[in-house]
């Protein structure tokens, strides 16, 4: 009877891990965009943002490599003491289950899209505990995402966005400071990297890009109707509860105030992110760094 249970939780697990697709990238980056244009098509489901590697997950994950080096004299102490690796990242495939499987979203579609920008720091945690989950990237050109940070800390998003260019710049990147992320994004073949760019330039292609890496290829009809269909996110649980189901987001939360950086900002952005920008092909004195990134991401 344990044995059958037993196999019964694994094959849950596996479909959570290859029912999962996780949307991530720097705050101001687009994703709510995308996440909507996704969650149009008939197979995807999502909700509000989870946060639940970043603030749950993660530090769990933290937690155990610590006191796995911990020396105690004692030979181990903590949950090493009581799991196998393996048992812990059953322990939080079941916790992650528990937190997805509350929405209907989840339950009701082939495929459910987790958009949490802040998950781009912990895309090697994800790939630990979902190591068959899709991962979908959608990086923007850096000044455009500072310049989008600083117009946020000026309205809606005074509680999280620095309104300094220094601090903004810093903002963006510790996105990329975690172990493993910048790797990851520049060599893993298994993590679907998009750019805002040609989101907005090409989105018929991109989309079908996308589409082809969640092996889920469309029709153009579909993907007409992914493009300018609404989409209302909702939340539920205790949020759901106090302030209703529906998402609503601030009035200029997509506000498209562009050209407000002076000359001696971007000479800073250009300057302090000129590696990262290179290593990424956005640099415009590298079209060559531009065409190698690509590239590698198309393979």
């Amino acid at each position: 009877m344990n044995t059958n249970s037993n196999i019964n939780e694994k094959d849950q697990d596996q479909d959570i891990n290859e029912k999962m697709v996780f949307l991530v990238g720097p705050p101001r980056s687009g994703t709510t965009w995308l996440q909507g244009i996704l969650s149009n098509h008939p197979e995807i489901g999502t909700a509000q943002e989870s946060h639940l590697f970043n603030h749950f997950l993660q530090p769990m994950i933290n937690s155990w490599k610590h006191i796995l080096n911990f020396e105690d004299g004692r030979g181990g102490i903590g949950l090493p003491a009581y799991l196998t690796e393996e048992d812990f990242l059953e322990l939080l495939r079941e916790t992650a289950k528990r937190v997805y499987s509350n929405v209907p979203e989840y339950n009701e579609n082939k495929m459910f899209l987790d958009k949490t920008p802040d998950h781009l720091r912990c895309i090697a945690d994800i790939r630990s505990v979902f190591p068959d989950a899709r991962i979908i990237v959608l990086l923007r050109k850096p000044e455009d995402v500072i310049e989008s940070i600083l117009n946020a800390a000026e309205s809606w998003g005074q509680s999280w966005a620095p309104k300094s260019t220094f601090f903004a710049i810093r903002k963006y990147q510790y996105f990329f400071s975690s172990p493993g992320t910048e790797e990851l994004l520049l060599s893993d073949p298994g993590i679907c990297v998009v750019r805002y760019e040609s989101l907005k330039s090409c989105p018929t292609t991109t989309l079908k890009t996308i589409m082809k890496y969640l092996n889920s290829p469309v029709d153009d009809r579909t993907l007409q109707t992914m493009l300018h269909q609404g989409f209302t996110l909702h939340k539920y649980g205790e949020f759901g509860q106090l302030s209703g189901t529906e998402v609503k987001e601030p009035a200029t939360f997509a506000r498209k105030k562009k050209g407000s950086l002076h000359w001696l900002q971007k000479r800073l952005i250009s300057f302090l992110l000129a590696n990262h920008s290179k290593s990424y092909g956005f640099s415009v004195d590298s079209p060559e760094s531009r065409k190698s990134f690509t590239a590698r991401n198309r393979s």
